[in-house]
């Protein structure tokens, strides 16, 4: 850039110079706001108050037009001609009170009394007249202006800068009026949800009230019912008990039947065992009598055999005369055909003997009776075994009858052990609503209803009315008194009745509408203990089988205390431990 001749630098310094003087004067006269003084309504009041006059005007001439349309539409004959007027006017007013409204808030807006105003003037004029002394000083020592040439180009780039971030703020107005569309939008989508949501609710509100009664009939109907059926399933266990109880009778007959005949049976056996072994040893004892006669009589018979023999050579061998010579050994032909004569003739006379034996009939009569016997002995040893072995056959199918009749009778003592479960339960069940309440005097007369009910109300401190109570009544019967105390009379029969009923009153059992009820009066039971002069304490309404188990749990030595719990049997043994008594055997395993 090329530098500025003197006369034009001087000129140029004198202008800067001037006007830089100007300005400064200019800031020391001007204020630095207009706010709380006297005058300043003054600067800008004219305006105002022309504005002001103009919207009162229009606001008068707008009533004047209303007034004037009641009148025209409350008359007897309506000209519709001047109505129609009469609402142009209206509208025409009415834009202009909008227009006025308009004029009177920007010129609020823009009014030169603000001190935002005042501080950008100040700050213009500061900037203006540094910039100027900035160039007035670089004119007088180098006659150039670039000082200014840079303010220019520097404001040229606030400005761009300025008008970048306007056109920025005007897109991010848009965007946020876009935003605030979608937030409508989304807010009127909202609670149109919300009112569908409200609808939905007031709907579903109705079904659960529907729900509730239709539930609440539903469960009164499922109540009875259920009620009904376990009538009917205890009417069914006790007929099918009563028929298993007979048929288990007729079985233990069975058995016992089967029993005495297999004792009888063995008794006979071993009876005809006896007799047999009896007849054994007899015929044992006849058989070695028979073999040693029948051995005596066979030595006898070889003895006359030898006899005979000898008879028979004396009788077929002549004796020898004295005349002849004596021969003292044979020739060996002579003696073999002597040896074979000999048997021939030994022959011949067991033929003769036997022939006049089988003619002897008390010889016939001793073989007729040896062949008896042994024929007899066998036949009775055969008999002996063939009645052994269906004995024994027989005995056997009675055994095994015998046990499945056994396994019979258990499967029919677990059923009815089940049943006997069953039925328990069930009856347990039955009592889930019931309490007993022991130790509360009894008097005649009484009402048991109230009396639970002060005892509730007053020592346990629940409020519970007559409608909590189902029915309540006195367990058992009274005894009568002896003959003694009747024969004493009626006045020391009723002092002793009434002694003994403050002695020893008799347990009320009490049932209660609502189980919740029940669960309450249960749970409060332990302040019983702190009631002083009165021995009262509540228990469980159980069933016979589990208060037997109960008390014989309470009465174990190992055990330290007992309750009961919808039915449960617990227990705490002197251990600490807590368990759970189901049946006698739980009470062997402490």
């Amino acid at each position: 850039m090329s530098e500025l001749t003197a006369l034009d630098s001087v000129y140029i310094s004198a202008v800067l110079a001037d006007t830089v003087d100007q300005l400064a004067v200019l800031g020391k006269i001007m204020p630095q706001t207009f706010e709380g003084r006297p005058d300043a309504n003054e600067m800008v009041g004219d305006e105002i108050s022309q504005i002001l006059d103009s919207q009162r005007n229009l606001e008068s001439t707008y009533e004047n037009l209303i007034h004037q349309r009641g009148e025209l539409r409350g008359g007897p004959k309506r000209d519709m001609g001047r109505l129609q007027e009469n609402s142009q006017q209206i509208s025409s007013v009415v834009g202009g009170l909008r227009n006025a409204n308009q004029t009177f808030t920007k010129s609020l807006k823009q009014s030169p009394l603000t001190a935002d105003n005042l501080y950008k003037m100040q700050d213009d004029r500061q900037f203006l007249q540094d910039v100027l002394s900035d160039t007035l000083e670089e004119m007088l020592k180098e006659k150039t202006f670039m000082a200014i040439i840079q303010a220019v180009s520097m404001e040229k780039e606030k400005k761009a800068e300025l008008q970048n971030t306007i056109l920025k703020e005007e897109e991010g107005r848009k965007e946020i009026k876009s935003l605030q569309k979608q937030i409508a939008t989304v807010r009127i989508e909202r609670e149109e949800e919300t009112q569908q949501r409200n609808q939905m609710i007031a709907h579903l509100k109705d079904q659960l009230q529907e729900m509730k009664a239709k539930t609440s009939m539903e469960g009164k109907y499922v109540q009875k019912d259920a009620e009904v059926a376990m009538g009917q399933t205890q009417k069914r266990c006790s007929l099918t008990e009563k028929e298993m109880k007979n048929e288990i009778e007729l079985l233990k007959q069975k058995i016992d039947e089967e029993q005495r005949v297999n004792t009888e049976i063995e008794t006979y056996l071993k009876r005809h065992q006896t007799e047999m072994e009896e007849k054994v040893e007899y015929w044992m004892e006849k058989y070695d009598k028979d073999v040693e006669a029948k051995t005596h009589e066979l030595e006898v018979l070889k003895a006359s055999k030898a006899n005979d023999l000898s008879r028979l050579q004396e009788l077929t061998n002549p004796p020898a005369t004295c005349d002849e010579p004596s021969v003292d050994q044979p020739s060996a032909g002579q003696s073999a055909a002597s040896n074979n004569q000999g048997d021939n003739d030994l022959k011949d006379a067991i033929k003769r003997q036997v022939s006049e034996a089988l003619c002897s009939r008390a010889v016939i009569d001793k073989v007729a009776n040896a062949i008896f016997d042994l024929v007899e002995k066998r036949l009775e040893e055969e008999v002996t075994s063939k009645v052994y072995e269906a004995i024994s056959m027989d005995l056997e199918s009675k055994c095994s009858e015998i046990k499945q009749l056994n396994e019979k009778v258990k499967l029919l003592q677990n059923s009815v052990k089940d049943l006997q479960t069953a039925k328990d339960e069930a009856e347990q069940y039955s009592r889930r609503n019931c309490l007993r309440i022991h130790g509360i005097v009894e008097t005649p007369n009484e009402s048991t209803d109230d009396k639970v009910l002060e005892v509730i109300n007053r020592h346990l401190g629940i409020d519970l009315g007559p409608a909590a109570i189902d029915r309540s009544h006195r367990v058992n019967r009274r005894h009568s008194s002896s003959h003694s105390n009747d024969a004493a009379g009626p006045e020391h029969s009723a002092t002793y009745a009434d002694a003994t009923r403050r002695s020893n009153p008799r347990a009320i059992i009490v049932k209660f509408t609502r189980y919740n009820d029940r669960q309450q009066v249960y749970k409060a039971r332990t302040k019983l203990r702190h009631v002083q002069g009165a021995k009262i304490f509540i228990r469980e309404s159980l069933t016979n089988i589990r208060s037997s188990l109960y008390w014989e749990t309470l009465q174990n030595n190992k055990v330290k205390s007992v309750w009961s719990q919808d039915g449960k049997i617990f227990a705490f043994t002197k251990e600490n431990k807590r368990i759970t008594i189901g049946c006698k055997n739980d009470l062997d395993l402490i």
